[in-house]
This record gives C-alpha cells, structure tokens and sequence, in this order.
C-alpha cells in the first residue's frame, strides 16, 4: 500500500505523543499559515507552538525554504519536518538552523494506519493498539525536551 501524504498525517494525529513527543498537545490540522497551509500545529508543556511539516518522499531543498518560512512567520515557534528520508546535508542544515527533524519507516506508519482505520473516530486508544516499541517509529531523539527558556505568549493564526 502507498500511503497518500493525508494518510500519513491521519498517523501522526492519532500517534503524536508516540512519533513526536509526550510533551505535546494537538491545536489543529492543515492549519492556514498566511498563503501556506502547515500540517499539524501543537502546543508544547512551555507554550511555544511546534509547526509539523509531513512529507511521504525524500527531502528536497524546496521543503526546507517552506521550513524557514514557517519559522519566520510564526513567532515564539519551533518546526520540524518529518519524512522517510532526508538527506545528511540537510540534516546538518537543520542542526545548524535549529529546525526539528524525524525520519519514519513508511512500512511502520503503513502498519499504524491501518490501526487509525480500526480507531476510527474513537476519542481513547485502545492500549492494545498502540505501538510497542517507540524506537520501531522514529530514529532521531526528541528534541523537544530542549526547550530552554519557557515563553509568555502564544501565536494565534488567522
């Protein structure tokens, strides 16, 4: 199964606190941002907004520019972009700039989906559907727990 990018974000809405970070609550999906449209928008325990940018192929340099966007747009904010596969010199690009990153497994989040399927629009996940082995879903640590200075304010889109 090829999963579409929709399909992929239904996975890390239902599974964020596994994939992403436990640190983080959900505030919306396709989230309008001036003339772009972020995937997935949370909050984290400081209140500072993380901005999740879903991509089903390899990284190309025209997705980091939509990155540094959304970090220039979206005050007291943090993004990351999340795909199968991205390049090691983007990689050290993100580290340099700060940006947040994760590689998935599309066979694990093919596997995930077909749970959100049988969740359907249950408000709790039932444990025996959760994944196992959190280490199976992600390869890069949580970088979320760096947060060094908690902010005062959040952003609101419009």
């Amino acid at each position: 199964m090829k999963l579409t990018e929709k399909q992929i974000e239904d996975v890390f809405e239902k599974f964020y606190k596994e994939l992403i970070s436990t640190d983080l609550t959900l505030k919306g999906r396709q989230v309008k941002i001036q003339n772009l449209r972020a995937d997935l928008h949370f909050v984290d325990k400081n209140g500072r907004n993380v901005i999740v940018e879903l991509k089903r192929e390899p990284v190309t340099r025209e997705d980091i520019g939509q990155l540094i966007q959304y970090a220039g747009i979206v005050k007291n904010s943090k993004v990351m972009l999340i795909a199968p596969i991205i390049p090691t010199s983007i990689k050290i690009a993100f580290e340099h700039y700060g940006i947040d990153y994760r590689e998935f497994s599309l066979s694990k989040i093919e596997e995930l989906y077909d749970k959100v399927k049988l969740i359907g629009e249950q408000t709790q996940i039932p444990k025996s559907i959760l994944p196992i082995n959190k280490a199976d879903y992600i390869t890069i640590p949580d970088k979320l727990h760096d947060v060094s200075v908690p902010l005062k304010t959040t952003t609101t889109f419009q």
